[in-house]
């Protein structure tokens, strides 16, 4: 684990927040159902296979409460389909956000059809057109942010 509980402490010190540090997986964590109003997830499921990252989906919304919210980014890597015929990289592949979202019980409350993967809004051209406009890592690899709501 690259963060340490020490450093949670001294983050919730420093900035007055209860962050509780768990030293372990979604599944394995247990945290109350339908309780938390929010989850955060940064940079994560691009690195997941299809059916951990649609595992991880069900955990996250099965411990948000009604309306809560679901935030997360998404790396976009240029070298991978749909940008090139690879479908992973070193890093992960593309996470398809629609199919994603399909029968999730989430739905979409920030976020851009045109700049997510897998809605048909999403053109590839349109988003090397317009790299500049968008938080990039490096020279492959974007950032795709989005707020989910849980509605059902």
């Amino acid at each position: 684990w690259l963060v340490s509980e020490n450093d949670y402490q001294n983050l919730n010190e420093a900035f007055g927040g209860y962050v509780r540090f768990v030293r372990n997986y979604l599944s394995q964590a247990d945290l109350k159902k339908d309780y938390y109003d929010k989850a955060i997830a940064v940079s994560v499921l691009e690195h997941l296979d299809q059916c951990e990252c649609n595992e991880l989906i069900k955990q996250v919304y099965s411990h948000l409460k009604y309306g809560g919210i679901f935030i997360l980014t998404i790396d976009l890597f240029l070298d991978c389909w749909p940008f090139t015929k690879e479908i992973y990289n070193e890093y992960g592949r593309n996470v398809n956000i629609c199919s994603m979202l399909e029968d999730s019980g989430f739905s979409l409350e920030v976020g851009k059809p045109e700049d997510l993967f897998g809605y048909a809004e999403f053109k590839t051209l349109r988003i090397l057109a317009n790299l500049p406009q968008y938080l990039c890592i490096d020279d492959r690899t974007l950032t795709q942010c989005l707020v989910l709501r849980k509605c059902e």
